[in-house]
């Protein structure tokens, strides 16, 4: 079942699931934190995406689509499609709810993809990037409140 229809908020369970109960006639819904192994493993599957992608911008450099998929780093970066593929699969199967993962996901994706472009790359961000990077992350922030 997608959600339980409670009238008072929920005990704590072993279990993530999705509540909703109705108090003083509004409608709430709350979430179940995810367990710290969750959390971890959800941290490498984002960071495995990245990783990936950024192992893919590489290829880049070779200039041809048949030297790029020759290259070792796009076995590397199948490697860590196939890693994260599993991780996420995982997460789902156990509980996990997709707008627990989603947020994470795409906070923590932008943080590593950002510091790799400028880090590894030397992109630049211009002060719109900037300042739209940093109201994505105060987002999140507001959303898991």
């Amino acid at each position: 079942m997608l959600y339980k229809l409670r009238t008072e908020k929920p005990r704590a369970s072993s279990r993530a699931e999705l509540f909703c109960f109705i108090k003083a006639r509004s409608f709430f819904c709350y979430t179940q934190p995810m367990s710290f192994t969750h959390t971890i493993l959800l941290i490498l599957a984002v960071s495995a995406v990245a990783i990936a992608d950024v192992l893919l911008k590489e290829t880049g450099a070779l200039g041809n689509l048949s030297k790029a998929l020759m290259s070792p780093w796009v076995l590397g970066a199948i490697v860590l499609y196939l890693f994260q593929i599993i991780l996420f699969t995982y997460l789902f199967v156990s509980g996990e709810h997709l707008l627990n993962i989603g947020l994470v996901q795409v906070a923590l994706y932008e943080f590593i993809v950002v510091v790799a472009a400028v880090v590894l790359f030397k992109e630049t961000l211009t002060t719109v990037e900037a300042v739209g990077a940093l109201f994505a992350v105060i987002g999140i922030v507001l959303l898991n409140l």
